[in-house]
């Protein structure tokens, strides 16, 4: 055999074994309930989103944008109050059915009834009070339109609750089938319509309306026929008399899921309502369509999420390994779906029009980007079910949906429908990192795919998150007072005429090069995993809402934090009394720890070499910050000193007066250029309240770490360093904005702010003051005495490790 012909064949060869592997994978997936059902489903979602697409497409071309707008509106209302009235039962059929055995058949038809009567009463009181819902819903007056619509609801309401029952059943796949004969149907009535009418006006908006939701009643009537007739016995016979459920038990359950759907579907479904009573026609078609498009996106993620429902209640104690699944395939779907989205989002909208593209571009991709810390939320509710934890799924419910819609009616007024993009964004970020550690706990960590897993769960949405709102919202034009000149140095060695090509850059690229020192920073202070994800994301967000408007302030921003984190890592040192005070007084014999505040931070013993290095270094960083701005020098200098006097500094030579004498010696070389007294305007009153609110919140986080026997003297200093200049701001005694000055604050409160919902340390206990503190007490003959400690970093009594080197 030839050389090319031995190479073609060992490339066939190759293609060969990947195609053999994904026919080897593809039966064990479809043989497995949980795989099936959640790849049907997602079918069943990607088929309706291409549909859909195209759908929209036409009826955006074919009819008059607001028309179209109303017809939305009108279908929005639709969705919501059968959502309501019925979307609270999807968590109880998928929780009980698998359990009810023979008497699944008298459930399901009690579920159906409530359901459709909730639907009935739900739109008697909304047709009721339709004038306080504006103009848009004026086409439902009168008692022919207000019938017409209740049915509608009703239909939309079976057929929401018949797909949730052919999955509880583990009939998944005929999910896709029946809405594709949905699908069919809709561009029949669709095609019709276009061709009778003519003209636009309430006649083209109750068409694109009913095209979109009469085909339902068809096909309920076609599909639970069959569940009745033929799955629910066959059903019955695999499960047998079932589980011994009693009404208490299923009442509980659907008491505390369907209070927490509420939150769910004010989320998706008022949410849109909400936007529609506040902008116009033309905006709400812009929006309307763009969300029902990024909704396709989520829906993968729910999809899965009810299969783990499902097969969580046939066989909970495989909970964790499908749910470990589950998130996996989740990821490897939607990521390079979410990816396409945001960049090929003008591509999309363009098939609508275009001001589709113009209005809704950023729109799509932050609502894209919403779709994965989505998915996280979502299988974390659907393992909450199978374990039946309703007063949870309340909480994050009511979470998730009190920052989406607050955040909206904040941003909304200034960005428009962008708003509420990074509103929800930013909402659904928040909600994934706060209930990561539970879903860790579901899951455990088995294996390099898992902790793989974890990684990418704790790192990805600080940098997302930052992407996302800088490029998708922006902020206001750099300019201002300060000195640019490593911007000018930057742009001259890319070949640029001038820094100002940088501008829109620099903010992004700021807020992302601080991420891993604030990191470690945030480690060095005694942050758990979950504050300092947390803490990271905040701090995302404070960069880019305070906007310093120069590039110098930046800069100086990026200068600051490594100042603090090598000033953390090298010089802070905690004394040894404090480590030995909290155990002098004992209530009896033995150790016994009394209530007592112990170091937080980790203690650095690098050696007086190393510390004569980094103080010249630390007061470089000084004299470099001074060139930049002269808020620079007071941070530092403030920092040091308060330092120095919380006993944080100064334990070991050369000390922390080098430090602050250096940063005085840089605040004095900068005076020339200081701000002038005067000049400046006063802090606007929301930027006021709003610096309150975070402080209360920071001030939440120090009580709950001082709970549990912490103290962070170091974050405390760092927090308030800004001080000195933030009350001239404010006043406008100098001339630089209130929210340059509060920039620098902004890493250290957000980790004080993060302490609020993730008080403990990395070793995740209540303080674990006893055993560790023993190694500190010299006179304890179990302790280790001072000689013998190594020369690593020791941490505090919180931290693993005490005593011993730092990981």
């Amino acid at each position: 055999m030839s050389e090319r012909g031995g190479l073609a064949g060992g490339q066939a060869t190759r293609a060969g074994g990947h195609w053999s592997r994904l026919r080897d994978r593809l039966p064990s997936d479809l043989s497995d309930p949980l795989l099936r059902s959640a790849y049907a489903l997602m079918l069943n979602a990607g088929a309706g989103a291409i549909i859909g697409l195209a759908y929209w497409a036409v009826t955006a071309r074919v009819f008059d944008e607001r028309d179209v707008g109303v017809a939305l509106a009108i279908l929005a209302a639709m969705r919501l109050l059968a959502a309501i009235t019925s979307f609270g039962f999807v968590g109880t059929l998928t929780r009980f059915i698998p359990q009810t055995g023979r008497r699944s058949g008298q459930f399901i038809v009690l579920v159906y009834t409530v359901g459709a009567g909730l639907a009935l009463l739900g739109c008697l009181i909304f047709l009721l009070t339709l004038d306080i819902w504006g103009p848009t819903y004026g086409l439902l007056s009168g008692f022919g339109a207000g019938v017409v619509f209740t049915a509608m609801v009703i239909v939309w309401s079976v057929c929401t609750l018949q797909d949730v029952v052919l999955t509880a059943l583990r009939r998944a796949p005929l999910v896709p089938i029946a809405n594709l004969v949905f699908w069919v149907v809709r561009f029949g009535v669709l095609v019709g319509a276009a061709v009778v009418l003519r003209s636009g006006g309430a006649a083209v908006s109750w068409a694109v309306f009913l095209a979109w939701i009469a085909p339902g009643l068809v096909v309920a009537v076609w599909v639970n026929f069959l569940i009745f007739r033929r799955l629910v016995p066959e059903h019955a016979k695999r499960t047998g008399v079932g589980r011994n459920l009693t009404v208490r038990q299923i009442g509980r359950f659907l008491a505390g899921d369907y209070t927490g759907s509420i939150f769910t579907l004010l989320l998706n479904y008022g949410l849109p309502v909400l936007v529609a009573a506040q902008v116009t026609q033309e905006m709400n078609a812009y929006y309307g369509l763009t969300i029902t498009l990024g909704a396709m996106l989520e829906m993968l993620s729910y999809t899965m999420a009810s299969s783990l429902t499902v097969e969580g209640a046939f066989d909970t104690a495989k909970l964790g390994d499908n749910c470990r699944r589950a998130l996996r395939r989740t990821f490897v779907i939607l990521t390079p779906l979410v990816l396409g989205a945001a960049v090929f989002a003008p591509v999309a909208l363009m098939l609508y029009g275009g001001g589709y593209a113009e209005h809704a571009t950023t729109l799509m991709r932050l609502i894209a980007l919403a779709a994965l810390p989505r998915a996280i939320v979502e299988l974390y509710l659907g393992a909450l079910r199978a374990q039946r934890r309703a007063r949870t799924i309340v909480v994050v419910q009511a979470t998730m949906a009190t920052l989406a819609i607050g955040g909206t009616q904040v941003l909304l007024p200034k960005y428009g429908i962008t708003g509420v993009g990074m509103a929800v964004l930013g909402g659904q970020t928040l909600v994934a990192l706060a209930v990561l550690p539970g879903l860790r706990k579901i899951i455990g960590r088995r294996g390099e795919r898992s902790r793989a897993l974890a990684f990418a769960l704790r790192w990805l949405p600080a940098p997302a998150l930052a992407v996302a709102l800088h490029l998708g919202a922006g902020g206001p034009p750099l300019g201002g007072i300060g000195s640019a000149a490593a911007l000018d140095m930057a742009a001259g060695a890319l070949g640029l005429p001038d820094a100002a090509a940088l501008y829109p850059w620099l903010p992004l690229a700021v807020a992302l090069v601080c991420l891993p020192p604030l990191s470690l920073l945030f480690r060095r202070l005694g942050a758990g995993p979950g504050a300092e994800s947390l803490a990271l994301v905040l701090f995302v967000a404070a960069h880019w809402a305070l906007a310093p408007a120069s590039p110098a302030l930046h800069l100086l921003l990026l200068a600051w934090v490594t100042w603090a984190a090598v000033t953390t890592r090298w010089l802070v040192t905690v004394a040894a009394a404090e480590l030995i005070e909290p155990f002098r007084r004992t209530g009896g014999p033995g150790l016994q720890p009394v209530p007592w505040l112990v170091p937080g931070e980790l203690r650095s013993t690098a050696s007086r070499a190393d510390r004569v290095t980094v103080t010249v270094l630390l007061i470089g960083l000084a004299l470099t910050a001074a060139a930049l701005h002269p808020l620079g020098p007071v941070l530092m200098l403030t920092a040091a000193l308060g330092l120095v006097a919380v006993r944080r500094l100064g334990g070991e030579w050369p000390g922390g007066w080098p430090v602050a004498l250096g940063a005085l010696a840089a605040l004095l070389a900068g005076l020339p250029a200081a701000l002038p007294p005067g000049g400046g305007t006063p802090a606007p009153a929301p930027l006021l309240w709003a610096t309150a609110a975070v402080a209360a919140l920071c001030l939440a986080g120090v009580l709950r770490r001082v709970r549990r026997g912490l103290s962070d003297r170091t974050a405390y200093v760092l927090a308030l360093a800004c001080l000195p200049l933030a009350v001239p701001a404010a006043t406008g005694a100098v001339e630089i904005p209130l929210a340059s000055v509060l920039a620098p604050a902004a890493p250290f409160a957000a980790l004080l702010a993060a302490y609020a919902v993730f008080p403990a340390g990395p070793a995740g206990g209540r303080s674990g003051r006893a055993e560790p503190a023993r190694l500190h007490r010299p006179d304890d003959p179990g302790g280790v005495q001072p000689e013998e400690r190594d020369h690593g970093d020791t941490v505090g009594p919180d931290l693993p490790g005490v005593g011993q080197k730092s990981a």
